[in-house]
């Protein structure tokens, strides 16, 4: 499937030169999701250093690349500020000219202040929710990333994971107890954006 994918991708970006199309063109590549790890005792993917994988709350599971190509624009470099799919409409409507509507809610922000010319990426807090049953394993749960920090709120439990990113890459450390007051303030943060986007509540199984 990668080796399907990688050529497709290739043909596509060889009729954009054909036509002349690629100063005129911005491509963006990226993924939905982690890699699927299949069954634990026959693999299909792996996401080291990242733990676990798609369908989980932990790194392995929700970050991808974002590789942003367009000739004369966007110079080679690799960023590592954390952005978020939904940045991608905002992107794009900027590259079009388009203004978005401002009566219409978009969380997402422009990227190309940053990748263009190298202007730091928006600060924000960045939440994910995910109020479903997946696998065995998976509970409902939902996640704020706020610089290096981490929370993970687990529904069923009602229980928390803190972790730093920028030292625990592979969350293999929990640190909720021991940092109540970094734990609290994540959550209030989580707490508040959920109630301001109406997030849908879990049903918890019995």
């Amino acid at each position: 499937m990668i080796q399907s994918l990688d050529e497709n991708v290739g043909r596509i970006y060889e009729e954009l030169r054909a036509q002349d199309l690629l100063e005129n063109t911005l491509i963006i590549f990226t993924s939905d999701n982690g890699g699927l790890l299949g069954n634990p005792k026959n693999p299909i993917t792996a996401n080291p250093p990242f733990r676990s994988g798609k369908g989980y709350p932990y790194e392995g599971g929700i970050r991808v690349p974002l590789i942003m190509s367009w000739k004369g624009q966007i110079a080679p470099r690799v960023s590592k500020a954390p952005v978020i799919t939904m940045d991608i409409f905002n992107t794009v409507l900027a590259t079009a000219g388009v203004v978005p509507v401002r009566s219409v809610p978009n969380d997402g922000v422009n990227l190309l202040p940053h990748v263009q010319k190298g202007q730091p990426s928006p600060l924000r807090d960045l939440f994910w929710h995910f109020p479903h049953y997946r696998y065995e394993d998976v509970t409902p749960y939902s996640i704020v990333r706020s610089g290096y920090w981490k929370l993970i709120h687990y529904y069923e439990t009602d229980t928390d994971e803190l972790f730093n990113l920028k030292d625990d890459i592979a969350e293999t450390r929990n640190v909720a107890d021991q940092l109540p007051q970094k734990r609290q303030e994540l959550r209030q943060k989580l707490d508040a954006f959920l109630v301001r986007t109406a997030a849908k509540v879990p049903v918890v199984r019995k």
